[in-house]
């Protein structure tokens, strides 16, 4: 057995309702490739997650101790897509898939995902965004809708975002994207395309190179829609490699269908107004200051244009954040001013601890500390 226990530091109790909440979305799952919970016990009013033990170890031991060879690596990425299609077949998502949350065991081979602390079910996380100041998950492998900075729900196709991020790093020993703030890692995420795994090492088969950098599109559309698609193009590949000692040419996902009914995201009808937004930012980041106001009857669209503009600002050291002044907080003052600095506070606090340092030495912070009809509201969340 395995106890799943919170470090002293990080038992409040918002922290331990995510063993509960583990605990909760876990115990009826009839899946063989997750890592089953046993009970959610409380000693001296601690709790603790008694889990399965079946001898694995983490995938990132595998992936630091030695290269991986190309039919080892089908094999596991086989075996852990089989993992996500069983977990997404229960519309659960994970929104944590990195090398420690998938184990191995090295005697057996079998494989298992872990740590549902975050996890979702699908319905329910189908009408929400992230907000863009609370980060859930490892952000080295977040996909660019669970950062909250894009105007997309996250549903399935995040997790197969995630393990492209794996895959990539399974094949190459590195991670597509490396950056110390994390502004500037959420920014590639959202923006960037990283080198082919085929072009840091020749030895990696083009064909597996794109079904790779197919998990990793920005767009979810453009993805791989289902991890049973994704399983079909790896299987084929390591069947023509035990057949032939070579992958052929093959356009990725060409057996890929999305399990559910999906509505395309696209952005429509608020092309102008996206365009004069982006003027006015472009002359910000000049030196200018530019005041713009978005108003409206509810449900217009004017929270899906400012996501829409987010996600088009996303840009190496800089903050977007918003605020919205509603009819039933009218009774807070400057309430779309509060939302707006807390966005940015939550931002700044998972800067380093540099960045964080040269911000309160500013005179904005200053100017908040001492502003008790903002920092009161502010703080308070």
């Amino acid at each position: 057995m395995l106890i799943k226990i919170l470090k002293k530091e990080y038992r409040d109790s918002k922290e331990t309702d995510i063993l509960k909440h583990e605990y909760t979305i876990t115990k009826d799952l009839e899946i063989e490739e997750i890592v089953r919970p046993h009970e959610l016990v409380t000693h001296d009013g601690v709790p603790a997650l008694i889990l399965e033990d079946f001898g694995g170890e983490p995938l990132t031991r595998l992936i630091e101790s030695e290269r991986m060879e190309l039919e080892q690596f089908l094999g596991t990425a086989v075996k852990i897509s089989t993992a996500l299609e069983a977990i997404h077949g229960k519309r659960i998502i994970h929104k944590n898939i990195n090398p420690r949350n998938i184990l191995i065991n090295s005697d057996t081979g079998q494989l298992k995902i872990t740590d549902f602390e975050i996890s979702s079910i699908m319905s329910k996380e189908s009408s929400e965004k992230p907000p863009a100041n609370m980060l859930e998950g490892n952000l080295a492998y977040m996909s660019p809708e669970q950062t909250g900075r894009t105007n997309s729900e996250v549903d399935n196709r995040s997790d197969l975002y995630s393990l492209g991020v794996v895959f990539y790093e399974m094949l190459t020993g590195e991670l597509p994207f490396q950056a110390e703030a994390p502004l500037e890692l959420i920014h590639s995420h959202i923006a960037k395309m990283p080198v082919p795994p085929h072009e840091v090492d020749i030895r990696i088969p083009e064909t597996v190179s794109r079904i790779v950098m197919k998990l990793l599109y920005k767009t979810a559309e453009e993805r791989y829609q289902s991890a049973r698609g994704l399983k079909a193009d790896l299987n084929r590949c390591l069947s023509e490699s035990n057949a032939t000692g070579k992958i052929g040419y093959f356009e990725p996902g060409g057996d890929d269908r999305s399990p559910v009914f999906t509505v395309s995201r696209g952005f429509y009808g608020r092309e102008p107004e996206l365009s004069l937004l982006k003027e006015c930012f472009t002359e910000v980041c000049g030196g200018r200051k530019v005041m713009g106001l978005a108003s409206g009857y509810s449900g217009v669209g004017k929270t899906s244009l400012m996501r829409e503009a987010n996600k088009a600002f996303a840009q190496k050291n800089r903050f977007f954040v918003t605020g919205k002044f509603e009819r039933l907080k009218r009774d807070i003052l400057y309430s779309g001013f509060i939302q707006a600095f807390r966005d940015l506070i939550g931002q700044l606090l998972k800067e380093s601890e540099d960045i964080v340092s040269l911000w309160k030495s500013t005179r904005l912070c200053s100017f908040l500390m001492t502003s008790s009809g903002l920092t009161l509201p502010v703080s308070s969340s």
